[in-house]
C-alpha cells in the first residue's frame, strides 16, 4: 500500500457482497466522464445540424462513432483498476496500529445559501446563513488519514491494532475493523 506503513501482517480474502457494491459505486466517476463526452458530442451534433453554413452534414457519420469510442475508452481507462478488482474478487487485509484518532464537525459542501438581509430575517430557514454540519471521523494509520464510520471510530482506541481491508489494484479502503 504505502511505503511508510509498517505491514505487520498481510493476507488476501474473497470480496464480500457489500465490498463489491462499494467498488461498483466507485465506478461512477468513469461513467460521469463518459457522459460528459457524450453530451459534448450531442451539442456538437446539434450545432452541425442546425447551422445552415455547414454544407456537408455527412461529417456526422465520422464524428459520432469517434465520440462514442472516445467516451467508451475513457470510461474503461478511468475504471480499469476497479474492474481488475472486481474480476479478481479478492481483497488485501493488512494489520496496522492506529496512531491517532480525529473527529471534526464540518460544514457540508454546497449546503450554505446566499444571505439576503431582508429575506434572511423574514425566512431564516430558507434564506439564513446556516450550513448543514456533519461529523467526520478519521484514523491516522502509518501517517495516512483514513475516513471511517462513526461506529468504527468509537470501537477503536489509539495504539490498538486494526485490520484494514483494501482493494488491491485501486487501493480503495473497503473496511476497517478492530482486531
Amino acid at each position: 500500500m504505502n511505503s511508510s506503513m509498517n505491514n505487520s501482517f498481510q493476507t488476501e480474502q474473497q470480496l464480500s457482497a457489500e465490498e463489491i457494491v462499494i467498488i461498483r459505486k466507485e465506478k461512477r466517476m468513469g461513467y460521469i466522464f463518459a457522459s460528459l463526452i457524450l453530451m459534448f458530442g450531442l451539442l456538437l451534433n446539434l450545432w452541425i445540424i442546425l447551422d445552415s453554413a455547414v454544407e456537408n452534414k455527412g461529417v456526422l457519420l465520422i464524428i459520432d462513432p469517434l465520440i462514442v469510442l472516445i467516451s467508451y475508452f475513457i470510461c474503461r481507462l478511468v475504471n480499469s483498476d476497479l474492474n481488475k478488482d472486481l474480476r479478481a474478487g479478492v481483497k488485501t487485509i493488512i494489520t496496522e496500529t492506529v496512531q491517532k484518532k480525529e473527529a471534526r464537525y464540518v460544514g457540508e459542501a454546497g449546503s450554505g445559501v446566499l444571505y439576503i438581509p431582508i429575506l434572511g430575517d423574514l425566512f431564516p430557514k430558507l434564506w439564513g446563513l446556516g450550513m448543514r454540519m456533519t461529523s467526520v471521523f478519521k484514523l491516522v494509520i502509518g501517517s495516512v488519514r483514513y475516513t471511517v464510520e462513526e461506529e468504527t471510530y468509537a470501537n477503536v482506541e489509539e495504539g490498538s491494532a486494526v485490520k484494514m481491508h483494501f482493494a488491491p489494484n485501486s487501493k480503495i479502503l473497503l473496511k476497517v475493523e478492530k482486531v
